[in-house]
C-alpha cells in the first residue's frame, strides 16, 4: 500500500471533495432541468409524464403520416387526371 504524507492526503481529500461537490451541482442542475421540462409538458401539452408525452407524440406522428398519405394520394390522383409529372 502506498504511503502518503499528510499534505498529500489532504490534497487528495480536497480534490475528492471538489469532485463530489461538482457532481452534486451537476446532479441538482439536471434534476432542475428535468422538473422544468416535466412542468412545461404538463402546462403546455397537458401530459403528466414522459410516458404520456411519448404516447401523445406517437399519436401526432400517426396523424401526420395519415395526412401525408392522403396528400400524396390526392396529388397522385390529380397528376393522373391532369397528366402532371
Amino acid at each position: 500500500m502506498t504511503e502518503y504524507t499528510s499534505k498529500e492526503l489532504f490534497n487528495k481529500v480536497s480534490n475528492l471533495n471538489e469532485e463530489i461537490s461538482s457532481a452534486k451541482s451537476k446532479r441538482d442542475q439536471l434534476m432542475g432541468e428535468r422538473k422544468s421540462l416535466l412542468t412545461r409538458l404538463h402546462d403546455e401539452f397537458e401530459v403528466k409524464d414522459l410516458k404520456e408525452a411519448k404516447k401523445k407524440i406517437a399519436a401526432i406522428d400517426q396523424r401526420v403520416n395519415r395526412l401525408n398519405k392522403k396528400a400524396n394520394d390526392l396529388w397522385e390522383e390529380i397528376s393522373e387526371e391532369f397528366e402532371i409529372d
